[in-house]
């Protein structure tokens, strides 16, 4: 996707579901705020479709990323897609 398209494609479709998210600065060490963020922003996408390069992809898209992204691994992407399961495959302790 051309970066004019993908300019205005965050305009139109992300913004408005990012206002609602905190946009504090996020490292890769805040791995339950970026699935947060993630969950937000893919309301529609479930933890066990995505992919390590597709959460690379989004995760340094996000407007307040701030770290660097040659630092990922397989084992930072993998906690943030854990985080985004658990967020959103509560345990029910009946």
């Amino acid at each position: 996707m051309p970066n004019n398209t993908r300019a205005a494609f965050f305009v139109e479709q992300v913004q408005p579901a990012y206002n609602a998210v905190d946009t504090s600065p996020l490292w890769w060490e805040s791995s339950f705020e970026i699935a947060h963020h993630l969950m937000v922003l893919h309301p529609n996408v479930r933890a066990d479709d995505v992919g390590l390069q597709q959460v690379l992809a989004w995760v340094i898209a996000l407007p307040n990323f701030v770290d660097d992204p040659m630092l990922a691994n397989d084992g930072i992407l993998q906690d943030i897609l854990r985080e985004w399961y658990e967020e959103s495959n509560p345990i029910c302790l009946n």
